[in-house]
């Protein structure tokens, strides 16, 4: 067993830790549902005041959706051009269907440089839900 401080990394910023994937000595599924995990997610919980996890993409495979069942709430990350919208909608079906709270979608990909004066020509507005 492995002691959770031996692998809670720091990082070149005030109060950002982090816990690098490392080697799987088993199956990343079988992890995810072992006790260990349970512990671990647990222990971080304790000791931190806000724990994010990365994992793989929904759709995907379901280590995603195990993962998500063990968080307060999911936020979603998408690529501008290049996640469909039916993809969302896939997404958005699971998530509810398991209860799991999304607390909304960061869109990486986008150049606020190429929007001609985002900012100063136009105004931006929430989404319409999907």
């Amino acid at each position: 067993i492995v002691d959770a401080t031996e692998i809670i990394r720091p990082t070149p910023y005030t109060n950002l830790f982090l816990v690098p994937a490392g080697n799987a000595q088993i199956p990343p599924l079988e992890a995810l549902l072992s006790d260990k995990m349970k512990a671990f997610i647990s222990f971080l919980r304790q000791q931190y005041d806000y724990v994010l996890l990365d994992s793989p993409p929904l759709l995907a495979i379901s280590d995603a959706l195990v993962l998500s069942k063990m968080v307060d709430n999911l936020i979603l990350v998408v690529r501008a051009g290049q996640t469909p919208v039916s993809a969302l909608k896939q997404v958005k079906t699971k998530l509810d269907a398991h209860k799991i709270n999304c607390l909304g979608v960061i869109i990486n990909g986008v150049s606020l440089l190429e929007q001609d004066g985002y900012y100063s020509r136009q105004y931006y507005h929430y989404s319409k839900p999907l």
